[in-house]
This record gives C-alpha cells, structure tokens and sequence, in this order.
C-alpha cells in the first residue's frame, strides 16, 4: 500500500501540550498551587510539592504533590484551572473545555485499567475535588491520586551503582506487558518513555501518566494532535506532521515504536528517535521537510540503519554478541520507519495483528532470564 496515499497531514487549532502562561513569578499561587496542607478524599494529607524535573514535558496545566496516609505515600496530579486565564494559545473557554474533558478521559481510561487487572499500570488510588478556601477565580481543583514508587526509570537509571543489563531488559518485559494488555483493550499510552515507567522495589515496573492516551471509539480531546507525546521517542511519521488514517496503526504503531526508542534508550542512553534526528541532514529533519514523508522515507531508513549499526555495536558490550544481535533484530522491527512495515515480521500478511507484542513479550523475558542466569552463576551466557 501506497504511504503517499494513506497518510494525512494533521492540524489541530492550537497544542494545548505546548501551550505557555503569561503569569509572572510574582502573581500569587492559584489554587492548584496551595494544596500543601490540606487533607483530600480518602485521608490523604498533602505533605510536599513535587519538583518538576529538568527537561520534563508536559504537565503544563496540573501541579504534582506527594500526599501520605498511615505511613504510606502517594502521588497527587491536581488540575490547575486558573491557569487557561493566562494562556497565550486560545482563549479561556477553549483551554477550560479540553481542560475538562481531558481529565474525565484519562480518569475514564484508568478505570478501565483497574477493571481489567492491568497489574503492569500505576492505577489511582482516589480521585476527588477540593475547595481551596481564599482562592480567587476557580478554586476548585480536581485531582487523581496515583500509586508512587521509589523513583522513575529514568532516575533508577541515574542513581544505581548495580545497574546491569538483566535489570534494563527485566524492565523492558514488563514496560511491554503493560502495552499489551493496553492494546488488548484498544488503549493506546502515547507517551512512553523513561520518566513514564516507575520502578517498584517490590513490583517492578508500571507505566504511568495517561494524560495522552487514546481509545479507539472513544473521543479524546487531543486526538486531533498528530504527536501527543513526547517527540523525542515518537516516531518518525508523526514528527512530519503526517498520520496515518487508520486508528491502529496511527496509534497503536507509535506506541510500538516508541517501545523500541525505549529499548535503545536502556542500551545507548539515547531514543532511536534522537538517533536518527542525529544521522539526517539538515535539509531532511522534520523541521525543515516541505514534501512528504514518503519522500522523505529513504533518508529516515537510512539514517536509521546508521543508528541500528551503533545500537548493535554498543549493546556488544553490554551483552553476548548472540544477544547484541538478538536485540539489534528487534529493535529494527519496532523502530520500523515505515508504519506500515513495524511490528512483527511473521505476522505480515496473515490474519494476525502485525503490531501485536505477544511475541516481544516473550522474547524480552527469555533474554532478561538469561541474562539473569548468568548473574546467578557467574557463567557467560552462550
């Protein structure tokens, strides 16, 4: 099937995800920003603000907390209303409005989470409202309470002295397990990446942060918006501004990929999205491509084939070179540039679903027992 054809250009009014605020540092805290103190629903008292981390996306409309209740802690998202009164991309009722309808959607998917067991994704321990008295306009907050874990990926990353590579792919099992059962239910996560997987001592890893979801069959106020996510692991066809009309392989393709950009993340430190930005010239990056991105394919596919030799070499070192290569091959099969390509190979043309991460599920676990086997034994791994 012809790219040229199936693909189309997307161009919502404005990006609510990119969307600033005219407020000084000056002004005074909005409601959303006074919740220190205050006790939510089910007995959770607020008890820090969360720093927002250098470099993080997103998150330009809510504030984060960390809340506790008889020892234990959680993390509050609370919405912050006041904050469409000083945005510079449209006008108040419009950010108000996605503001709403955004919220109920992600509440809405998480709920589904939680009725089908997806022990694989952070879920809300309560969502609620609060009053926040002496407020001015909008003072009323909405918020979702979430399990919290000791640190995200990105940040385990940073700060373990153990870190090894049966950890990365123990972890990369079970970020895909999560996507699976997502999937399943026609949920799309959008946003993977290592600051959306948080690491359990106990459990291991979950993915959170469903504020870019989509589900198919259910209106999202963000649909419209070719790239919810973070552009720096999404992939290639929707930094182009070009998606494809078919929901699944839109949606359901770029969280394969960006599940890809998640494993030569945990090899290289590196997305392959920012791998292949960095092979292409200048003249062929998103930013200045006038044609399309059936044009543009040969040179993404070859600055990907730049970026996968570096993978293979990188991960040499990291594991046997059977596994090196083994990873290489998968890598090359969720990081497809072509949409319509990704996915697994040996679903192509047959009624199964070519995007369908049931084999990556178990071919992520039967490298991540190995390569926890040689831990064990202290053997190198065949």
């Amino acid at each position: 099937m012809s790219i040229g054809r199936e693909i189309r250009s997307a161009s919502p009014p404005f990006n609510f995800f990119m969307a600033t605020s005219t407020s000084s540092t000056g002004a005074p805290p909005t409601a959303a920003e006074s919740l220190l103190g205050l006790t939510l629903a089910g007995g959770w008292l607020v008890t820090e603000r969360a720093a927002r981390a250098a470099g993080a996306t997103g998150g330009t409309f809510s504030v984060g907390y960390f809340a506790e209740r008889d020892g234990q802690r959680a993390f509050v998202k609370a919405l912050d209303y006041a904050k469409a009164f000083s945005s510079t991309q449209a006008s108040t009722p419009e950010i108000l409005q996605y503001m709403t309808a955004a919220f109920t959607f992600e509440k809405a998917v998480l709920e589904r989470c939680r009725e089908k067991k997806m022990r694989r994704v952070a879920l809300p321990i309560a969502t609620g409202s609060v009053d926040v008295a002496g407020s001015a306009a909008m003072s009323r907050v909405d918020f979702l309470i979430l399990e919290v874990a000791e640190r995200d990926m990105r940040a385990h990353i940073d700060a373990s002295t153990d870190f090894d590579a049966a950890w990365r792919i123990r972890t990369l099992h079970q970020a895909t397990s999560a996507l699976r059962q997502l999937h399943a239910e026609l949920i799309a996560h959008q946003d993977l990446k290592p600051s959306n997987l948080l690491v359990f001592q106990n459990d291991g890893a979950k993915i959170t942060d469903f504020g870019r979801s989509s589900r198919q069959g259910h209106a999202s106020p963000h649909d419209q918006i070719c790239c919810a996510g973070d552009k720096g692991y999404s992939a290639p066809e929707l930094l182009y501004g070009h998606e494809l009309s078919d929901w699944k392989r839109r949606r359901l393709g770029n969280d394969v990929f960006m599940l890809g950009s998640l494993l030569h993340f945990l090899i290289t430190s590196t997305s392959a999205t920012s791998a292949i930005l960095s092979h292409l010239h200048s003249s062929h990056r998103p930013k200045n491509w006038a044609g399309s991105y059936a044009d543009v394919l040969p040179y993404v596919r070859e600055a990907f084939n730049r970026a996968t030799v570096i993978f293979l070499e990188t991960a040499s070192k990291v594991v046997s070179p059977a596994l090196a290569q083994n990873l290489t091959t998968i890598l090359c099969e969720l990081c497809e540039p072509d949409p319509y390509l990704r996915g697994d190979p040996k679903n192509r043309g047959t009624h199964r679903d070519q995007l369908s991460l049931e084999r990556y599920v178990t071919r992520f676990n039967v490298i991540a027992s190995r390569l926890e086997m040689r831990l064990q034994s202290d053997a190198p791994v065949p």
